[in-house]
């Protein structure tokens, strides 16, 4: 099955990374940091699948067919790019949150409602823009990529269609991993922690899935044949 040959090597990896990063966890030792290594590891590791998953869904089994396991050449790395750009986009919401929080505890009334309107507005924009560029996801994938300014151009008026399809393929897998995680505690047995960690790794991988897959056929209906 293309899931398996495509998506194996990055589940192993995920549930590696998962395991590592839930015993920091488990022993208190750099929480935070631990829980950052392991998200940024999985980003990383399913870059490859995330590519080969879109390929197929646009061109089909025969173009995945040679595929390697796990390639990470100048496309998987661009694509890395992409993600941690889009990514890092959403600092520009620090300054109106620090300058928020400043307002509330000097209970500077005036500078509440400003900073307020300010990171709303922000927020709508960032929102509005991550929404309309996730179509150069695929465009990388497929080597079709021609700048921001014709990927904006191409999701032109398609903001509300594209936003409802990402918001109804994430959340349920994200409430699932949540399910998941609620049924074991740092102190439950190893093999009820083992094996609630490989199941959000499932749920994980059929996330990447759906989430590459619906991407994929976005861009497919926008890119005139």
């Amino acid at each position: 099955l293309p899931l398996i040959r495509l998506g194996g090597l990055p589940f192993l990896f995920s549930l590696t990374f998962e395991i590592i990063g839930n015993a920091f966890r488990s022993t208190g030792l750099m929480r935070s940091i631990g829980a950052f290594w392991v998200f940024l590891g999985m980003t990383v590791v399913y870059v490859p699948f995330e590519i080969g998953w879109i390929r197929l869904a646009i061109g089909g089994p025969s173009v995945v067919a040679d595929r390697s396991l796990f390639p990470f050449g100048r496309t998987e790395r661009r694509y890395l790019l992409g993600v941690f750009l889009m990514a890092c986009s959403v600092l520009v919401m620090v300054p109106p949150v620090l300058g928020l929080q400043y307002a509330i505890d000097t209970f500077d009334h005036n500078l509440q409602l400003e900073t307020g309107l300010l990171f709303l507005w922000i927020f709508v924009a960032v929102v509005v823009c991550l929404v309309r560029l996730l179509i150069v996801f695929p465009a990388i994938a497929t080597n079709t990529y021609r700048g921001l300014a014709g990927t904006w151009r191409q999701s032109s008026g398609y903001f509300e269609r594209i936003a409802v399809l990402d918001s109804m393929v994430r959340l349920p897998w994200f409430v699932i991993v949540e399910i998941v995680a609620r049924t074991a505690e740092p102190y439950s047995p190893f093999a009820l922690r083992a094996w609630v960690i490989t199941a959000q790794c499932l749920v994980f991988l059929f996330s990447q899935a759906a989430v590459s897959g619906m991407l994929a056929l976005v861009y497919q209906h926008l890119t005139p044949e």
